[in-house]
């Protein structure tokens, strides 16, 4: 229906259905040697986005968010304690965006290998910072979340599969058309009992 680019780091793209909107937003984090003035306003402008959003609609947010939360859940009810790596201050700032509007992180909900886990990788080094993050009362929505280890989308980037049921509209039987069916074999069994 709509797409709104905020700038180089951000944009939402909002996909209508019967019911309801859904607001699909895809986050670039500035990278961990940036400032943390430049940081925070990317973090700003995505808590403002998010918050113009109607709590009865959904939200998705995914994308390379510059973080890492690590395997220690600590408290936060966004993390399902089945991330990758050690928390850094950068994935703090995830959590705190994810409390505020009450996001769980999808990929850190599902027991994975770890290479089902990693989504970037340079030389040796390797660590989770792509993630999808849903709203908590959506979650129920998902049915898996993972890493393709063997595709790349951006170079030393691999994709975040993450597989959500959206149900479909009921099927309505009032609405018939054409005329109706005459059942022409009853007539014959009341035939054959009168008889």
């Amino acid at each position: 229906m709509e797409v709104h680019r905020f700038d180089d780091q951000l944009m939402k793209i909002v996909i209508t259905t019967d019911n309801h909107k859904l607001h699909v937003f895809s986050a670039y984090a500035l990278q961990t040697g940036c400032s943390d003035h430049v940081k925070d306003e990317f973090w700003m402008m995505l808590d403002h986005k998010t918050a113009d959003i109607l709590q009865g609609e959904p939200i998705i947010v995914m994308g390379d968010l510059n973080g890492h939360i690590g395997k220690q859940k600590d408290g936060h009810r966004a993390d399902g304690g089945h991330g990758y790596g050690k928390r850094n201050e950068d994935g703090e700032r995830i959590l705190d965006y994810t409390d505020v509007h009450d996001l769980v992180i999808v990929n850190s909900f599902f027991t994975k290998r770890d290479s089902q886990l990693k989504t970037f990788y340079s030389g040796l080094t390797s660590s989770q910072i792509d993630f999808v993050l849903v709203r908590r009362r959506d979650f129920l929505l998902i049915t898996d979340a993972k890493v393709v280890p063997y595709e790349t989308v951006a170079t030393q980037h691999h994709p975040v599969i993450c597989t959500m049921r959206i149900k479909p509209p009921k099927q309505r039987h009032d609405n018939q058309t054409g005329p109706a069916w005459t059942k022409w074999w009853r007539w014959k069994e009341k035939k054959d009992k009168s008889s």
